[in-house]
């Protein structure tokens, strides 16, 4: 875990609890992979279709 998690974790902790602020970090970390894969694939597809 990064510095910068580590204290979004402990400002989502003090405010809404343990399991909540883990839950949302969660969220937003595979919503963050899931954009990053998106953009992969969009990335990757024309060089792709060039191959076929």
């Amino acid at each position: 875990m990064s510095a910068l998690e580590l204290k979004a974790y402990e400002i989502l902790k003090n405010k809404l609890g343990e399991q909540e602020a883990s839950t949302i970090l969660e969220f937003i970390e595979e919503k963050s992979e899931q954009k990053i894969n998106q953009k992969k694939d969009l990335f990757l597809l024309p060089k792709t279709i060039k191959l076929i």
